[in-house]
């Protein structure tokens, strides 16, 4: 990566980045069980909460339920290789796998990542303003998750498109830093 940060990107990238390597290098948590498994909860659990507030508030939120669930299956289906490459150990041959993949997300999706960080914002700004009554029914903790959806989401976007960490395995000639 570059010395000189010029966008909140890049910057956001790098703070990915570290917490890749810290969790792995402090904790021996894989990089890729960091970009799976926080985000496949979050979006688990809330589907729950948005279920409860089907059943409180308005029904609509049982579509907004069901949306998360559909969601929640189609990334466990579609992300099979990262789950189970995420319970083996972190390797030269992951690391060079997938740095090969955080490169070309890197390029291809920052107008992606940018639009979801402003989106991100956006809709936090809006979820704890008096824009409407409907938002001045919910409780806290009820506004508190249509913006961790989409923060968690952006996170994500962040996290797999971050170069991950070298891994300890005895290589000693690093080799997987040239790849």
């Amino acid at each position: 990566m570059k010395d000189a940060i010029r966008s909140p990107d890049e910057a956001l990238l790098r703070c990915a980045a570290s917490a890749m390597r810290l969790a792995y290098k402090g904790f021996g948590i894989s990089p890729l069980a960091i970009q799976f498994w926080p985000a496949q909860s979050a979006v688990a659990v809330s589907s729950l909460v948005f279920l409860a507030m089907g059943v409180d508030v308005d029904p609509i939120y049982l579509l907004v339920a069901g949306f998360c669930a559909l969601w929640t299956i189609r990334f466990w289906k579609s992300h099979s290789v990262r789950r189970t490459d995420s319970t083996k150990e972190w390797s030269a041959d992951l690391y060079r796998t997938y740095s090969n993949k955080a490169a070309v997300l890197r390029t291809q999706t920052a107008l992606v990542r940018q639009g979801m960080l402003f989106a991100a914002l956006g809709m936090t700004a809006v979820s704890f303003s008096e824009v409407s009554e409907d938002i001045h029914q919910l409780s806290t903790w009820q506004r508190c998750v249509f913006p961790l959806d989409y923060w968690v989401l952006v996170a994500l976007a962040y996290l797999m498109s971050a170069e991950p960490p070298v891994p300890d395995d005895g290589d000693l000639l690093r080799i997987a830093s040239r790849a």
